[in-house]
């Protein structure tokens, strides 16, 4: 058990703790600048167009994923617009 008390020991760890979170911030902001419309493929977002009904898909943080031609008329904005931004912003909500 000396080795855990060794700065050899103690340098890798701090290291190993910091390169963590160093890559866990990256991650999040690449994750958070993925252009959510490539997601959904374009025969898929054409026939979800087609629908009367407005449709909107949020992620688990409200951020609009997805909108179709029906919410975006109902709203006022076009779908491209809304996109990444924040579901409870519009004046819809209760």
């Amino acid at each position: 058990m000396g080795w855990l008390r060794s700065p050899q020991m103690k340098m890798i760890a701090f290291v190993a703790a910091v390169s963590m979170i160093v890559f866990l911030i990256y991650l999040r902001k690449m994750l958070q600048h993925l252009d959510p419309s490539k997601v959904v493929p374009p025969r898929v977002r054409s026939a979800l167009d087609t629908l009367a009904e407005g449709l909107l898909v949020i992620d688990n943080r409200e951020r609009i994923v997805l909108a179709n031609h029906a919410f975006a008329t109902i709203v006022g904005r076009k779908p491209e617009e809304m996109l990444g931004s924040r579901a409870s912003q519009f004046h819809w909500m209760f």
